[in-house]
């Protein structure tokens, strides 16, 4: 009998842990060789992310001031932006980040989650402190709580 156990965030590894995976079966019972061409998907896949979040900045304090605070949605939840340690976050209670901003082409400013297992999720601002998050055919608004 053999096992084994791979540690990772499952939204963030899961293409290492098939990588890894499929070299313990190559190794143990000389599977056809397949875990290289998935690991360098998996390092292309990292490449195209940090690509993409080139040009961060930092969010300045009175681009942030407004949005500080506490946003809701009815559907997904609670969350609250707020300093700490000179960074600004995003808390839910279970997950923190620290937040970015990335100038986009038409001229806003999102700000961009930067840590595991989000990075690279934008909160797009709206007016009035709330903001807007646009995942693949859904849109969800998270309104200022007062």
């Amino acid at each position: 009998r053999c096992g084994y156990v791979i540690l990772t965030n499952s939204l963030t590894g899961a293409y290492l842990n098939d990588a890894i995976g499929d070299k313990i079966f190559e190794l143990w019972f000389g599977s056809k060789e397949k875990s290289s061409e998935k690991l360098g998907f998996y390092e292309n896949q990292l490449k195209q992310q940090a690509e993409g979040l080139k040009g961060l900045s930092e969010l300045q304090p009175e681009q942030i001031k407004p949005f500080l605070g506490k946003h809701e949605n009815k559907q997904l939840g609670v969350f609250e932006i707020r300093e700490k340690d000179g960074f600004y976050v995003l808390d839910t209670g279970n997950y923190k980040t620290k937040l970015m901003t990335l100038p986009d082409s038409k001229g806003e400013k999102p700000l961009v989650l930067i840590e595991p297992p989000f990075v690279g999720k934008t909160l797009i601002p709206l007016k009035e402190g709330s903001f807007k998050v646009v995942e693949e055919q859904h849109t969800y608004v998270f309104k200022k709580v007062k």
